[in-house]
């Protein structure tokens, strides 16, 4: 998820400098083993350099870029696996090392309708999923290695594959994929294919341009989250703190947080101003909106307040500020102890971490083994 803003971004400023430079990007297919990478990391590669995200756990050196641009010279995607041992590459099948990893590398072509980068592109600007079946291992003539099956944001259906029923099997599988979320290996009459979820990154709104808010933006855009910033008072210093921001939004807080999510987009907002006034009208069009978490800062009795004030006696989407029963203080422990909560919420791997005590406000639902481990109490 971190890598696709890096590397949709970094192929923009590439070929805004040079539209004929060559592009490869590489994604992970399969791993077995030990291997540092999940299925569906990627890489992007320029030319003789390595540009943006990860494929194992180190910078590619000179001799995997050379082989990745030998393997593709014809300029059609290949299929090669090789050897991951630790922070380094070992190009071949040896299986006296880390993890085996298949490594599928595409041309990036900016006037190829099925361009790669664009299809990660929609979805990053549409902030919803995509999916795409991928031939890894064909069978027969009728299809080759990089030949696809897209279902864009959009819900448009676009292939390389023709019609059958490998082609209408794929499209099943991968419409199945998109409802689940969940990337599988797709192996029927000894065609493989990857049937990959793209999945947009989260997006944080940040109610709030004050010097705490900063770490939490800035942690926010390192994890290649989309970020919008929005200060209601209009402070002369917002543009530069936040330059590192995707948007910024000076005055109008009600009216951005009464927004989020109505374009079916989805978002978590962060509500800090410091001005209780404030905190509670953003909180209140909050409410009203399609947010899927929000987060107060302040404690929980005067969240609770708000919530009064406002005649909501609860919403499962308010949460308190999760550091504080961590013991944590600072700007940056509340900026990493709110990310990784929202990380969590978004992959769905825990809702309510220990010590978020806002259990007025919202059903308390912490994994009761995280809890033991962290020696908080859990109920």
């Amino acid at each position: 998820m971190s890598d696709l803003k890096g590397i949709v971004r970094a192929a923009h400023a590439l070929r805004a400098e040079d539209e004929e430079r060559p592009l490869l990007l590489a994604t992970v297919v399969n791993v077995a083993g030990s291997a540092t990478r999940r299925i569906g990391a990627r890489m992007l590669i320029a030319e003789n350099r390595w540009v943006s995200g990860r494929v194992g756990g180190d910078c590619p050196g000179a001799e995997v870029i050379r082989k990745a641009w030998w393997f593709t010279r014809d300029g059609s995607p290949a299929l090669l696996s090789y050897v991951s041992k630790g922070d380094e590459m070992d190009w071949g099948i040896g299986l006296e090392s880390n993890g085996l990893v298949d490594l599928l590398l595409e041309p990036c072509d900016v006037d190829d309708p099925f361009d790669p980068v664009a299809f990660l592109e929609s979805c990053l600007v549409a902030e919803k999923r995509g999916v795409v079946a991928t031939i890894l291992r064909p069978s027969n003539r009728r299809v080759a290695v990089g030949d696809r099956l897209q279902i864009g944001p959009d819900g448009a259906v676009r292939s390389t594959i023709g019609e059958g029923q490998l082609s209408e099997a794929l499209a099943s599988r991968a419409r199945a994929a998109l409802e689940s979320g969940r990337s599988e290996v797709f192996a029927e009459g000894g065609v493989e294919a990857l049937v990959e979820v793209v999945i947009p990154p989260p997006h944080l709104y940040l109610f709030g341009a004050g010097a705490d808010a900063l770490p939490l933006a800035t942690l926010a855009g390192q994890l290649g989250w989309l970020v919008t910033v929005c200060d209601d008072a209009g402070h002369p210093w917002t543009a530069k703190w936040f330059a590192g921001a995707d948007e910024i939004r000076l005055g109008a807080a009600t009216e951005l947080a009464a927004g989020i999510g109505r374009d079916g987009r989805g978002g978590f907002a962060v509500v800090m101003t410091q001005d209780y006034d404030v905190d509670r009208r953003v909180l209140g069009a909050l409410l009203q909106s399609h947010a899927r978490h929000i987060r107060v800062l302040g404690s929980p009795r005067r969240t609770q307040r708000m919530l009064s004030e406002l005649g909501v006696s609860s919403d499962h989407r308010v949460h308190g500020p999760a550091s504080m029963g961590a013991g944590a203080g600072t700007p940056a422990d509340f900026a990493l102890a709110i990310l990784a909560e929202t990380q969590a919420l978004g992959t769905g791997a825990v809702v309510g971490l220990p010590g978020d005590e806002m259990g007025v406000v919202h059903e308390r639902r912490a994994n009761p083994e995280i809890a033991r481990i962290m020696g908080q109490p859990y109920g």
